[in-house]
């Protein structure tokens, strides 16, 4: 998002939460498309960890203060019927750091994507609290740009857009090998490494859309959690945080189909 501001690229791809806080502090950004629409994180826990209420008083790894792990594990005490300041939130970096440090006892508790869902049942760590499968509305991940940027490449933005329908159809329903290759490529692994062929099996097929999306009821939602704790908040609006023209547009010539009747 910094990079973004700060003018060093034109896109990112970032938590919601993220993109959002910024436009609300004054960054000349919105939301493009979100690819996942719902709620893929879960809290897990040292193995003596078997009930919510367990992790009062708790240390709770997240990625950083104030983004979309921080606001997930908040909100899943909330729906356990747990005080979410009744733990300490341990900033932690990306899923595979938060796992480390659950693994190695350095916290008791993690706030983990359900790719890592594999592996923590199979450390013995328990998961207490699993948002994913209930896929709750939310704006997990989100395409951000500046207003300023699309106004003037209006045609750059858009190409762009197509490539990442593209892509995500691909992902999809292109045949399996050749994708996990390209994976495998810019990953710098081989395409039969096992965590290789578990993410390709978790994200393109369970979690990732169909289509992008605008997930309006999830940014509503993220609007509404974050003004629990800053009213000010309350007085944005969803609409105020993404821009839906581009991706209207492609829905409305039927590119978004099209691309999946190319690949067949």
């Amino acid at each position: 998002v910094q990079a973004l501001i700060a003018g060093d690229v034109q896109f990112v791809y970032s938590g919601c939460t993220q993109i959002m806080t910024a436009r609300k502090a004054g960054a000349d950004m919105v939301i493009l498309a979100s690819m996942i629409p719902y709620n893929l994180y879960t809290i897990s826990a040292r193995p003596e960890i078997r009930e919510p209420k367990q992790l009062i008083g708790k240390q709770i790894a997240i990625a950083q203060l104030g983004d979309t792990t921080h606001l997930s594990a908040r909100f899943a005490l909330q729906q356990a019927g747990i005080n979410p300041d009744a733990v300490t939130y341990v900033q932690g970096g990306g899923t595979p750091a938060r796992l480390a440090m659950l693994e190695s006892g350095a916290v008791e508790a993690a706030i983990l994507s359900g790719e890592a869902l594999e592996r923590v049942k199979a450390s013995g760590m328990s998961v207490v609290i699993n948002l994913f499968e209930r896929k709750l509305p939310y704006c997990n991940s989100g395409i951000g740009v500046s207003k300023a940027f699309m106004a003037a490449n209006q045609r750059t933005v858009e190409a762009f857009m197509r490539g990442i329908v593209k892509g995500n159809a691909y992902a999809r329903e292109g045949n399996p090998e050749d994708v996990k290759m390209i994976i495998a490529k810019y990953l710098k692994t081989s395409p039969r490494d096992p965590k290789l062929i578990y993410a390709y099996n978790f994200y393109p097929k369970l979690v990732k859309s169909k289509h992008p999306s605008i997930p309006r009821d999830g940014i509503a939602f993220i609007i509404s959690e974050l003004a629990v704790r800053d009213k000010s908040w309350g007085d944005w609006r969803p609409e105020q945080f993404y821009d839906s023209t581009i991706l209207d547009q492609l829905k409305d010539e039927g590119f978004l189909e099209l691309v999946y009747q190319h690949l067949r």
